[in-house]
């Protein structure tokens, strides 16, 4: 054998260590004396002696392969991750008896030789009455099998509280399989045919059942998250954020298919986010995320069941007073100081106060979206938004609010109180197709809003000193807007159409909505006496 030296008169085994685990154990051969003088029984436990080895080898192999800290403990399993645990350790001791089968005891034959043939016999024997006596003596948790077992998972990057029922339920299912293997490969070993199974070797990355005994394929963070956005159509940011947060939880699940994620895992990531130190808010938001994209995979049976289905994060309010409107003393502040600014600065204010639009519509107005209509003169407002500050709180379908609030695509007349101000000179200096604010820089989403919300800002609380928190920079200017059209005397259903406000009722989804010779007249009797501008 390639694997048994004599010298003098005793027996020694030998086995060359593979190069690329030579550093770990330090050294490149094993040497060991077997105590024997008789060659039988040296062939036998230097038989014994590979098998050893090899297990070791394979530890070594699995702790160089490693690329991430100790995997996650974990205290319970499905079933059917159990059933692939044990499926994939079966497959594992099937393929590597074919293995010795195919090169010999030593790792360096062509098969088995005839007294490696014989070894093997005995060899098997052994093993098969120490399987019967474990099974027979309830040996599940005895160092061997726990050894064997601990090994085999956290290669696999699986690691199981030992105190836990599951790791119980598996450790017998090790003793089991490995009693059901032994007589297997006492099968071939006598010249029947038995197929290694042609899985995936790794459980956690395998076909995941579920519990009505249908199979799905492994769910991976790309499929899920294309599959998710094909359908859906979301805006690119939502897309970039759904994709983060499902990074988080496919980083927790440490290496395991998504599929294969239960109610469990995640309400302990849920629990996991809060002791991290993140805000009750940030962490429902991760919920709403995933809940909308695990609710895609079941609809369209990439799963057998939703993990955060019923995960809920109760967020006690806190008492703070409402948002509230401002005043006609501090709009008239805000106007004022506004003239003394450039481009984005000075007009959005003007057009947010006289017309009510939002921050984001104001600031990614085009020159082409300034237009005479039958002699009226009108800004078309083309890009849906809806970040009105009682309407923020994130879909927990997975869309982008402004996607289903089509009242905000609408066109609106151009008060005279504006045009008056010299906003239709300063549009007409702009060439066509050229944005009206270009020195409001977009953001990675192209939108320009975020830089105008912090030029309006440093207006309202810096230049002017307006601290209360109540006052919203940009959004008080609506509430503002939506009184002076109360006051004027104007109809709740025409001054939704001015603002983009979708309205409660179902008539209010027939028709496509005012024409501007309606809406004209309407802005005309707003009262702007109320500013006293000068």
């Amino acid at each position: 054998m390639s694997n048994i030296v004599r010298r003098g008169a005793v027996y020694y085994f030998r086995r060359r260590v593979p190069a690329k685990i030579q550093a770990i154990l330090g050294q490149k051969v094993i040497r060991e004396s077997l105590g024997e003088r008789d060659p039988k029984i040296a062939r036998r436990k230097a038989a014994e002696r590979a098998l050893f080895w090899e297990r070791e080898f394979a530890k070594a192999e699995a702790q160089l392969s490693a690329k991430s800290p100790q995997p996650q403990t974990r205290a319970e399993l499905s079933e059917a991750e159990i059933a692939a645990i044990l499926a994939g350790y079966r497959r594992h001791l099937l393929w590597s008896d074919e293995q010795i089968r195919l090169r010999g005891l030593g790792g360096q034959d062509n098969g088995l030789p005839d007294h490696q043939y014989d070894l093997l016999t005995e060899v098997l024997q052994d093993i098969e009455q120490f399987a019967a006596d474990g099974i027979a003596r309830g040996r599940a948790l005895s160092p061997a099998n726990r050894d064997t077992m601990d090994a085999y998972l956290g290669a696999r990057g699986l690691r199981l509280d030992p105190s836990s029922r599951a790791y119980e339920r598996v450790a017998i299912g090790f003793l089991h399989t490995r009693a059901e293997c032994i007589q297997l490969w006492k099968d071939r070993h006598a010249g029947k045919i038995v197929e290694t199974p042609s899985e995936p070797e790794n459980p956690t990355s395998s076909v995941a059942a579920s519990p009505n005994g249908i199979s799905y394929e492994p769910l991976t963070l790309e499929s899920l998250i294309n599959g998710w956005k094909n359908e859906r159509k979301p805006v690119p940011k939502t897309v970039d954020t759904f994709t983060q947060k499902l990074r988080k939880f496919e980083k927790y699940l440490n290496g395991r298919d998504l599929g294969s994620a239960t109610p469990e895992d995640a309400s302990k990531w849920k629990a996991k986010r809060l002791e991290e130190g993140n805000s009750p808010k940030s962490v429902l938001n991760d919920i709403h995320a995933l809940k909308a994209l695990f609710g895609w995979a079941l609809e369209n049976h990439k799963i057998a069941v939703n993990p955060f289905a019923k995960v809920r994060l109760l967020i006690k309010k806190k008492n703070t007073k409402k948002k509230r409107s401002y005043t006609d003393e501090e709009v008239k502040l805000i106007l004022l100081t506004a003239r003394s600014k450039k481009g984005g600065a000075r007009w959005i204010p003007w057009i947010e106060a006289t017309m009510g639009v939002r921050v984001n519509e104001a600031a990614q107005i085009n020159r082409d979206d300034v237009k005479m209509i039958r002699n009226i003169a009108c800004i078309e407002i083309t890009d849906l938004f809806d970040d009105d500050d009682d309407e923020e709180e994130e879909n927990i379908d997975g869309e982008d609010k402004s996607v289903k609030t089509e009242s905000s695509r609408r066109t609106v007349p151009i008060p005279e109180f504006l045009i008056a101000e010299g906003f239709m000179k300063f549009v007409a200096g702009k060439k066509p197709g050229e944005p009206l604010f270009p020195d409001m820089k977009p953001d990675t989403y192209g939108h320009r809003g975020g830089t105008a919300s912090k030029r309006v800002c440093r207006i309202v609380r810096v230049n002017l000193g307006i601290k209360d928190k109540r006052v919203s920079p940009n959004h008080s200017f609506r509430h503002w807007y939506k009184d002076l059209c109360r006051n004027s005397g104007i109809n709740e259903e025409v001054h939704d159409a001015l603002t983009g406000h979708a309205g409660k009722s179902e008539g209010r989804k027939y028709g496509d909505g005012f024409v501007v010779e309606t809406l004209a007249p309407t802005v005309a009797r707003l009262n702007w006496g109320r500013l006293n501008l000068g």
